[in-house]
């Protein structure tokens, strides 16, 4: 839905790898990432933590 409501304003990547993550979405344009955490992600908030820690730092 969020790639249909931006197409034509700006160019979104899904799936997108970053380091050895990959993300939900990508506009390169200015470095945005857009994650979707479903419910399987309350299992592995450590993990979670440090994948937030290492896309602010890119």
């Amino acid at each position: 839905m969020l790639k249909s409501i931006l197409d034509g304003v700006v160019d979104i990547d899904t799936q997108f790898k970053v380091e050895e993550y990959i993300v939900d979405f990508y506009v390169s344009e200015v470095g945005l990432v857009f994650e979707y955490d479903e419910k399987h992600h309350k299992k592995q908030i450590d993990a979670d933590e440090e994948r937030q820690k290492l896309l602010r730092r890119n």
